[in-house]
């Protein structure tokens, strides 16, 4: 199986522990801060016979300057993606995919950002 591939432009941020990694993206700065952070959550039992729903989570942080000042929020996108254990895992695999589907579409960034616009019927 293959592991997916950190861009070679990203710097390792380092990680509290083996549920958690950030990487710095290419334009970071101390002053403008942009980050990519991955979370996962490991399923544990609830002692009755049932389990917590695993889960993988992708942030995307930046701050910005204008004029020459920070400002206030942060710019964030946040992607979270968790499933019971019992679920079929070809059919999370797919929701996983459906996802990276919606968001390569080029006319996404457009809507979402200029438009504040979302499909409808």
């Amino acid at each position: 199986m293959a592991d997916f591939a950190v861009p070679g432009t990203w710097t390792w941020n380092g990680s509290a522990n083996q549920n958690q990694s950030s990487y710095r993206v290419t334009g970071h700065t101390t002053a403008e801060n942009y980050l990519v952070i991955f979370d996962r959550k490991i399923p544990v039992n609830n002692g009755d016979g049932t389990f917590s729903k695993p889960s993988c989570r992708v942030r995307i942080i930046r701050t910005f300057l204008v004029s020459g000042l920070p400002l206030a929020t942060k710019a964030v996108c946040d992607i979270n993606i968790s499933w019971p254990m019992e679920a079929p895992v070809a059919s999370v695999k797919a929701m996983v995919t459906l996802i990276g589907t919606i968001f390569s579409d080029v006319n996404l960034a457009s809507d979402f950002v200029d438009d504040l616009r979302i499909p409808l019927a």
